[in-house]
């Protein structure tokens, strides 16, 4: 049996909105990758649609641009993020993405100061 890292979104009701299984793993091995590559989606009441990925996935295309060339421009991001100099700081990428892909970014760090885990935000182009 697979074990890979998965996000889960419910609608207000409790109902399965969507579920993603994390595709780039950061020396994660406990977890194994998803036997195909899956772009997810899912339709809110208040704001339209959403994409969601985790973590590591942003820095790579699949499945983050793929997203963006299906013309979404709200994206959910579950992370837990290690904060690494120079380049690789939560809130710096996760800005740096919001600016550059012109996309609205929900990202939920978990915080966890000892380890360098911090950021969270709601980041918008504008």
């Amino acid at each position: 049996a697979l074990a890979v890292n998965t996000d889960v979104v419910f609608r207000s009701d409790g109902s399965l909105a969507a579920r993603y299984h994390k595709q780039n793993l950061f020396f994660e091995k406990e977890f194994d990758t998803p036997p195909r590559l899956e772009v997810v989606t899912f339709d809110t009441p208040f704001a339209g649609r959403f994409g969601v990925f985790t973590c590591f996935d942003i820095l790579f295309h699949d499945p983050t641009v793929r997203l963006l060339e299906k013309g979404i421009r709200q994206m959910i991001f579950p992370t837990a993020w290690m904060n690494l100099l120079p380049l690789l700081t939560a809130v710096q990428i996760q800005r740096a993405v919001s600016l550059g892909a012109n996309v609205t970014l929900l990202a939920a760090n978990l915080r966890h100061d000892s380890k360098a885990m911090t950021g969270s935000g709601i980041y918008t182009p504008s």
